[in-house]
């Protein structure tokens, strides 16, 4: 009987937390990240591994830096 108790108690948490979160608006709390500028980093390029790039190398452009 315990062995079932803990599953199903899991899944209630879980209909609990997804209860709340999902009517919640995404954009009522910005990310705090947004409009600032993006840590200074290198990393190879995936075609050439030998090249390099930064964040000054998209420089006027839109972009996405998924951290």
């Amino acid at each position: 009987m315990k062995k079932l108790l803990i599953p199903l108690g899991i899944f209630i948490v879980l209909l609990i937390f997804l209860g709340v979160g999902l009517p919640r608006d995404p954009r009522v709390i910005p990310s705090p990240l947004i409009g600032k500028p993006a840590p200074l980093f290198t990393a190879p390029l995936l075609q050439a591994v030998d090249q390099q790039f930064a964040p000054k190398d998209m420089l006027g452009k839109v972009w996405l830096f998924n951290t």
